[in-house]
C-alpha cells in the first residue's frame, strides 16, 4: 500500500516544481528580486526535510520489524490455542504480546512526531515566504510601497505556493515509507532459494532412486545433516528405514523430495513421488476432497483405498460420512484418522515412488497391521510400487526387501533383514531406541512428579492455614482488638 501511495503522489515531483516556477514568475513581476527570498527559504529548509525523511524511513522500518514480531507471535498463539488454553498460559502470553505491542506503539508515536515535524516545517515555510517577500520588498528600496493592488495579488500568489510546499513534505514521507516497503519486498524476493532442480532424472528405469556420495544440508552455510550417502533402490522394492530419534531418517526422505541442498555428490530419481509426512497435512475441505485431491474421482478405486486404509469404520461414524467437512488443521479428527487420510491421499495418487515417514506410529497395533498388509506390504495396493518406509516397529521388518540403518546422519548399514539380524545390528539399534524411549519416559515422569509434589505442597499449606484459622475462632476479633 505504501508503494501504491508513493506512485500515486509521484506526479507531485513534476507538478510542484512547475507550479513553483510559474508562481515565482508572476511574483517577480510584482516584487522583483524580493521574490527570490522564497527560494532561499526553500533551499534552507530542504536539509531539515531530508533529515526528517531519513529518520521517518528508519522509524518506519523499526515499526515494521516489531509489527512482524507481533504478528508471528499471534500466529503461533492461534495455531496452538488448544495447548495454551489447556495449560492456562493466557496471562504470560498476553503479557508478552503487550510488551511487543508497547514497543510498536513507541515506534508508531515516534513516526507520528516526525510526521508532525514535516507539517510544522510546511506551515512555517508558507508564513516565512510571505513575510520575507514583503519585508525585503520594502527594505530594498524606499520607493516601494505596499499598495492594495500589490498586496492582494501577491497574497493570492503566495497562497498558490501553499499547496506545493505542503505537498512536497507529504510526498517525501510517502517515498520514505515506500523505500522501506520496497526494501522489505526486495529482501524477500532476493532471499536464498533452492537450486532449480536438486534432483536429476535417472536414465535407468530399473533403479528408481540412486544416490552417489551425496551430502545434504538445510542451507548452504549450516553443517551437513546427511553425509556420504551411497544408495540404489530398485524398482518395486520395499525398503525399511530404521534408527534412533534424530539419526536423519526424516531428513533423508526430505532430501529425496528435494527440500534440502545437495552440497556434494549426486541424487537421481526415476518416477513420480508421493510423500506421507510424519505430521499429517489436512485441508479445510471434505474427507473425499482430501483423499482425491487433484485427481479424477474413480468410485471403485476410491472405495478400495478407503477399505485398505481402514477408514470405512471412521466414515460410518462421521455425520456425513466422506462428505463431512474437516475443520482447520483437522481439528475434528483424531491423530490416527488424520494420518490415515494423509496415507489414503498418497495411495490414491497412484505415484511410482512412495516415501512413508512412519505413518503407522499414529495408529494402534491392529490398524497398523491391517494397513501394512493391505497397503504397504507385498500383497497390498502398493505391491508394485517402490516404497521407503520409516518405522520403529520391529515386527514388520522381516517382510521388507531390505533395511537401511541410519546413525548420526549416515547410512550405517544397507542389507536384507536376514543378514542384518545375523550380524546383530537390528537388535542393537532397537535396544538403543528402547533405551532412548525409557530415558524420555523417565524425564517425563520426574517432571510430572515434581509438578505433583509442588501442587501437593501448595495444597497442604493451604489446608494447614485453614485448619489453624478454624481452630482459633477468635482470630478475627483478636486481630481487631
Amino acid at each position: 500500500m505504501d508503494i501504491f501511495w508513493a506512485v500515486f503522489y509521484s506526479s507531485n515531483l513534476f507538478v510542484v516544481p512547475v507550479r513553483i516556477l510559474i508562481t515565482m514568475f508572476f511574483l517577480w513581476a510584482y516584487l522583483g528580486i524580493s521574490s527570490l527570498s522564497s527560494l532561499v527559504i526553500i533551499v534552507t529548509l530542504m536539509p531539515f526535510y531530508y533529515i526528517i525523511g531519513k529518520f521517518s524511513s528508519k522509524a518506519q522500518n523499526e515499526r515494521m520489524i516489531i509489527k512482524d514480531k507481533r504478528i508471528n507471535l499471534m500466529n503461533e498463539i492461534l495455531n496452538g490455542i488448544k495447548i495454551l488454553k489447556l495449560y492456562a498460559w493466557e496471562t504470560p502470553f498476553m503479557e508478552k504480546i503487550s510488551e511487543i505491542r508497547e514497543e510498536e506503539l513507541v515506534a508508531t508515536r515516534k513516526l507520528c512526531y516526525l510526521d508532525l515535524g514535516f507539517e510544522f516545517f510546511s506551515s512555517l515555510t508558507n508564513v516565512l515566504i510571505t513575510c520575507s517577500g514583503f519585508i525585503l520588498y520594502v527594505v530594498i528600496d524606499s520607493s516601494h510601497v505596499l499598495d492594495p493592488k500589490t498586496v492582494f495579488v501577491c497574497l493570492s500568489l503566495f497562497n498558490l505556493l501553499k499547496w506545493p510546499f505542503s505537498a512536497l513534505p507529504d510526498t517525501l514521507i510517502r517515498f520514505a515509507k515506500a523505500y522501506t516497503a520496497s526494501n522489505r519486498i526486495s529482501e524477500f524476493l532476493n532471499a536464498e532459494e533452492l537450486p532449480p532442480r536438486v534432483i536429476s532424472k535417472s536414465d535407468d528405469s530399473s533403479i528408481h532412486i540412486s544416490i552417489s556420495n551425496a551430502t545434504f544440508s538445510w542451507d548452504l552455510e549450516s553443517h551437513p545433516v546427511l553425509s556420504n550417502l551411497n544408495l540404489n533402490v530398485k524398482k518395486g522394492s520395499l525398503v525399511a528405514i530404521i534408527g534412533r530419534v534424530g539419526s536423519g531418517k526424516s531428513s533423508f526422505l526430505s532430501s529425496i523430495v528435494g527440500d534440502m541442498y545437495c552440497t556434494k555428490g549426486d541424487l537421481k530419481v526415476h518416477g513420480s513421488l508421493a510423500y506421507v509426512s510424519q505430521e499429517a497435512w489436512i485441508q479445510n475441505a471434505t474427507v473425499k476432497q482430501n483423499i482425491i485431491f487433484i485427481k479424477e474421482h474413480e468410485q471403485e478405486k476410491y472405495e478400495r483405498v478407503i477399505k485398505s486404509c481402514a477408514l470405512k469404520t471412521d466414515l460410518d461414524i462421521l455425520i456425513a460420512e466422506d462428505e463431512t467437512e474437516i475443520g482447520e488443521r483437522g481439528v475434528n479428527l483424531s491423530g490416527g484418522q488424520k494420518q490415515r487420510i494423509n496415507l489414503a491421499r498418497a495411495v490414491y495418487s497412484n505415484s511410482e515412488i512412495y516415501l512413508l515417514d512412519d505413518p503407522l506410529s499414529a495408529v494402534d497395533a491392529n490398524v497398523a497391521s491391517h494397513i501394512f498388509n493391505q497397503v504397504i506390504g507385498k500383497n497390498g495396493l502398493l505391491k508394485d510400487k517402490t516404497r521407503l518406509l520409516v518405522t520403529h516397529s520391529m515386527h514388520f521388518l522381516h517382510e521388507v526387501d531390505s533395511i537401511i540403518i541410519f546413525e548420526n546422519g549416515q547410512i550405517k548399514a544397507y542389507d536384507t533383514y536376514e543378514n542384518l539380524f545375523s550380524r546383530g545390528l537390528i537388535s542393537k539399534i532397537f535396544a538403543k531406541i528402547e533405551k532412548s524411549k525409557i530415558d524420555e519416559n523417565q524425564k517425563t515422569e520426574s517432571s510430572t512428579a515434581l509438578q505433583r509434589r509442588n501442587s501437593n505442597t501448595s495444597l497442604n499449606t493451604v489446608e494447614s492455614i485453614e485448619s489453624r484459622l478454624s481452630v482459633n475462632e477468635n482470630f478475627p476479633s483478636k486481630l481487631i482488638q
